[in-house]
C-alpha cells in the first residue's frame, strides 16, 4: 500500500499526525474515522491520508495517556526493575554530596497501580564512599524507588517541560531510597565503551572532554563555562549529538567509498554504488553504536536507512520519497516525537545530505555541503534553543570540516583500533585532540574581544519554523519558494519584539521558587530570581531571561531579590553577568527600605517589609511590596512568617488591601494567616511551588483558609503553569493562565 503512496499524500499523513497533538483531548480524534468512506467517495485522497493519520497519531494518544504516572502513585515507594539505557549523569549535588541520573527502561514495577510509566528517569543521591554503586550503563538495574512527577513547568516564550519529555519517551521520575542490585547482563558493546571511558577520563584537557562528548555520547565533562562559550560561537552543536553527526559522517564515508573509482578504473565496474552505499551504513552504523545510540542518532540511522537500502538492493527510488516515507513512518509509530528539537534537526540534516544535488565533488563540494547544513538550520537552532550566534558563522566554517573530516573520523578509528593496534590508536587519537585543542584558543580570543555583540537570544515564533522547514525541504527541489520562505525567517528572527507599555504582571513557573516579571509604561522589574546553584543551572537560564527577550526586554530597571534563600535568589549571578541591571534591591544590592515609592507613569510601587538582607533572621526581613495600578493593588511579601505579617497589619492595616496577593512562602502553613488574608481580603491569591514538591506546599490549612475568604480563587503555577495578571486603569485585574482547560493533551497534569 504504502510504495503506492504519492510524495503528497505522505506529506498529508504526517501533517495530520503533527496537528493531532493540538487535541486537548486526543479521543476526539478517533472520530475521524467517521470521515474517510465520504473523503474516498469524493476523491479527496490528500485529505483522506491526513485524516488517516490524525485517527492513528490520536489512538497512539489514548493509549499513551495509559503511561502517565497517577498522582495517586506520587511520593510511592515500590520495587522497580529495568535496564539502564543512558550514560549516568555525575554532579555535585546542592547538600554536598553527588547525584547521579540516567533514564531506566522499565521491565517491572512493583506496585500495579503505578505499572504504567515505561521509561523513568531515576536518580540517586551518594556520598563520595558511595559512587562505586551508581547505576552502569548498560546494567540490569533493580531498587526501592520513590515515585515522583516529571518536572512541567511551562512558560509564556518558553518551550515547556513535557513536551522534551514526551519527546524522549519519559514517563515519570523517581529517587533511589534502598540498597542497588545491579547486574552485567552481557552488553559487550556497554562493556567496551566503559573501557574507553575510564581509560579516556584520566587524561586533562579540552581536547579529551570534547572528544568523549563526540565519540561516547559522553558530555559530562564539559562545564557550565564551556557550554556557554560553545554557544556564543555557535558550535555547541558539534558537540552535543543529533542527526546532523550522523548526515555528516554518511556524506564523508561517501565521497571517500567513492574516491577508488574517480582515482582509477576497475575492471567490470558498472557504475553501481552498492559499495559506496554499504560503507556509509556501515561506518554510521558502528558510530551510533559507539555512542551509545541515543534516540536522535537512532532516528538518523533509521532514516538513512530507509534511503540507502534500495539503493544497496538494487531497486530505483528517489532519495526524496524513500527519506519521506521514513519520516511519516517515525511519526505514525510515535507523534510526539514532533514535539522535541532533535526529530526535526535530524530531519533537516539528513534531508539536507541525502537530497543535496550539486555537482562539485571532493573537499570542496563537502565543505560546501556543510556550509550548506549549518546555514539553512540555523532558524530551527534559533527555535528550539532561543538563540544563536553571528560568530557562528565564522567559527563553523573552520570547527566543522575540523570535526567532519578529522576529529570523528580519527577519533572513530582510535577507538576501534584500541585493541588490536593501541600503539597506532593513540596517535590517531592524539590527532583528534590536537585538532580541537589547536583551533579552540583562536576562536575563544575572538569571542573575548566582541563577547557582548555576539548573540541573537530571542525565540523564533512558531511561524519562523514552519517557514524554515518549508525552507529546508524545498531548498533542492523548489528553491525560489524555499529562499523566499527563508528570507521570511530571517526578517521573523530580526524582528525584535518591542516592549510593551500595557502592565502586565507575571508570576513565572520555575518550579519551587519564585520569579515575578512586572512590566509597566515601558519599564520592567524582576522581583526574585528562582532556584539555582552555584556555577550550574539556574531557573534565571532557563525561565526567567528567555520570557524577558521574548517580551523585548533587554534591560531590567529594578530588580528586587526579596531574601537570601536559594529558591529565591539562586539565578543572581546569572541575570548580573547576562543583562543590564538599573538598579539592584534587596539581597545583593542595596537595602530595601520600608515606605519607599517610586513611580512608573501611572503604576506605584511602595516597600512594606524588609531590607532583604538580614543574615539571622532571612524570611521575616523579606522585602515586600505593594504594586497599585488604577486603585487596584498587588501584594508581594516573600517568605514572611505568621508573627510577621501579624506586625504588617498592625502598622498598614487596611492599606494592604489588594485584590491579587501572592501568597508568602509558597503557602506554607507557617505563613498566609487568617489575619493577613482577612485585612488584604484578596479576589485572586497566586502561590508559586514545585509540583509535588517534598514541602507540602501549598499547605491543606492554607488551602482551607482561603475558603474562608469570601470570592477568593487560589491558583498554583506548579498545576496551571505561568500566571499573569494584566492590570488598567478602567477595569479589574484580568487573570489567564498558562495551562487550561483548552491545552494540548500532553501539557495537562493527571
Amino acid at each position: 500500500m504504502f510504495s503506492h503512496l504519492r510524495a503528497r499524500d505522505l506529506i498529508a499523513i504526517a501533517m495530520g499526525t503533527v496537528l493531532s497533538l493540538g487535541q486537548p483531548d486526543p479521543s476526539w480524534g478517533l472520530l475521524v474515522l467517521l470521515l474517510l468512506p465520504p473523503l474516498w467517495c469524493r476523491r479527496q485522497v490528500a485529505i483522506a491520508w491526513g485524516s488517516l493519520g490524525f485517527f492513528v497519531a490520536s489512538l497512539n494518544g489514548v493509549m499513551w495517556l495509559d503511561t502517565s504516572l497517577p498522582e495517586a502513585c506520587f511520593g510511592e515507594v515500590v520495587m522497580i526493575t529495568g535496564q539502564v539505557d543512558t550514560l549516568p549523569r555525575t554532579e555535585p549535588a546542592e547538600w554536598g554530596g553527588w547525584r547521579v541520573t540516567s533514564e531506566l527502561q522499565v521491565l517491572n514495577i512493583s506496585d500495579d497501580r503505578c505499572s504504567g510509566p515505561q521509561r523513568l528517569l531515576v536518580s540517586q543521591h551518594l556520598d563520595t564512599q558511595q559512587l562505586d554503586e551508581s547505576m552502569r550503563y548498560g546494567a540490569l538495574f533493580s531498587a526501592s524507588v520513590r515515585l515522583k512527577p516529571l518536572t512541567s513547568q511551562w512558560n509564556p516564550g518558553v518551550l515547556p517541560d513535557q513536551g522534551r519529555w514526551a519527546s524522549r519517551g519519559v514517563d515519570a521520575a523517581a529517587v533511589v531510597v534502598g540498597p542497588v542490585t545491579q547486574s552485567s547482563h552481557g552488553n559487550w558493546l556497554a562493556d567496551f565503551r566503559g573501557k574507553l571511558l575510564s581509560e579516556w577520563v584520566l587524561n586533562d584537557g579540552q581536547g579529551w572532554i570534547v572528544l568523549r562528548a563526540l565519540l561516547l555520547g559522553d558530555a559530562r565533562g564539559i562545564s557550565s563555562s564551556l557550554w556557554s562559550e560553545l554557544k556564543q560561537l555557535g558550535i555547541v552543536h558539534l558537540v552535543v549529538i543529533s542527526g546532523l553527526h550522523i548526515a555528516l559522517l554518511a556524506g564523508l564515508t561517501a565521497h571517500l567509498a567513492k574516491l577508488p573509482r574517480r582515482l582509477w578504473k576497475i575492471p567490470r565496474d558498472r557504475g553501481t554504488d552498492a559499495l559506496t552505499t554499504l560503507a556509509t551504513l556501515i561506518v554510521s552504523g558502528l558510530y551510533v553504536l559507539l555512542i551509545g545510540a541515543p534516540l536522535p542518532a537512532q532516528r538518523a540511522f533509521f532514516m538513512l536507512v530507509a534511503v540507502k537500502t534500495p539503493h544497496l538492493l538494487g531497486w530505483s527510488g528517489e532519495n526524496r520519497r524513500s527519506l519521506l516515507l521514513a519520516l511519516t513512518a517515525m511519526l505514525l509509530w510515535e507523534p510526539k516525537i514532533a514535539l522535541g528539537a532533535s526529530f526535526w534537526l535530524s530531519a533537516a540534516a539528513t534531508w539536507i545530505l541525502l537530497t543535496d544535488n550539486a555537482t562539485n565533488k571532493g573537499v570542496p563540494g563537502l565543505m560546501r555541503l556543510q556550509t550548506k547544513i549549518v546555514f539553512l538550520m540555523a532558524p530551527l537552532t534559533l527555535f528550539w534553543f532561543g538563540e544563536a550566534s553571528w560568530l557562528g558563522v565564522v567559527s563553523n566554517s573552520v570547527m566543522l570540516p575540523a570535526v567532519t573530516l578529522i576529529i570523528v573520523p580519527a577519533g572513530l578509528v582510535g577507538a576501534l583500533l584500541s585493541e588490536l593496534a593501541p600503539t597506532l590508536s593513540s596517535h590517531f587519537l592524539e590527532l583528534s585532540v590536537w585538532t580541537w585543542e589547536a583551533l579552540m584558543p583562536l576562536f575563544s580570543t575572538l569571542l573575548r574581544s566582541c563577547e557582548h555583540c555576539v548573540m541573537v537570544r530571542q525565540p523564533l515564533p512558531l511561524a519562523g519554523l514552519i517557514l524554515a522547514l518549508i525552507g529546508v525541504f524545498c531548498w533542492s527541489s523548489h528553491p525560489r519558494p524555499a529562499r523566499l520562505a527563508y528570507l521570511m525567517t530571517i526578517f521573523l528572527a530580526l524582528n525584535t519584539p518591542q516592549r510593551q507599555y500595557e502592565t502586565i504582571v507575571t508570576l513565572l513557573d520555575v518550579g519551587q521558587g519564585l520569579a515575578v516579571v512586572i512590566e509597566s509604561g515601558g519599564k520592567t522589574m524582576v522581583y526574585d530570581t528562582g532556584d539555582g546553584y552555584s556555577g550550574g543551572y539556574s531557573q534565571a537560564e532557563k525561565t526567567v531571561l528567555p520570557y524577558l527577550h521574548s517580551r523585548g526586554v533587554d534591560v531590567i530597571d529594578v530588580l528586587v531579590v526579596s531574601h537570601a534563600d536559594r529558591d529565591h535568589s539562586g539565578g543572581l549571578a546569572f541575570l548580573v553577568n547576562r543583562i543590564p541591571i538599573n538598579r539592584h534591591l534587596g539581597f545583593g544590592g542595596e537595602p530595601c527600605r520600608n515606605g519607599e515609592r517610586w513611580r512608573w507613569a501611572t503604576s506605584e510601587f511602595l516597600v512594606v517589609n524588609g531590607s532583604g538582607q538580614s543574615e539571622l533572621d532571612t524570611n521575616d526581613q523579606s522585602c515586600g511590596f505593594l504594586f497599585t495600578v488604577g486603585g487596584y493593588n498587588l501584594l508581594a511579601l516573600g517568605d514572611i512568617s505568621a508573627d510577621q505579617e501579624r506586625e504588617l497589619v498592625r502598622y498598614w492595616r487596611e492599606a494592604l488591601s489588594s485584590e491579587v496577593v501572592l501568597l508568602p512562602h509558597h503557602g506554607s502553613d507557617s505563613s498566609s494567616s487568617y489575619t493577613l488574608l482577612k485585612w488584604v481580603d484578596p479576589t485572586w491569591a497566586l502561590i508559586s511551588s514545585g509540583r509535588a514538591n517534598r514541602f507540602g506546599h501549598p499547605h491543606a490549612s492554607v488551602v482551607d483558609r482561603l475558603t474562608q475568604i469570601k470570592g477568593a480563587v487560589g491558583l498554583n503555577t506548579a498545576t496551571t503553569g505561568a500566571i499573569q495578571v494584566r492590570f488598567g486603569e478602567n477595569h479589574e485585574p484580568r487573570v489567564t493562565t498558562q495551562r487550561n482547560n483548552g491545552a494540548p493533551y500532553w501539557l495537562k497534569l493527571p
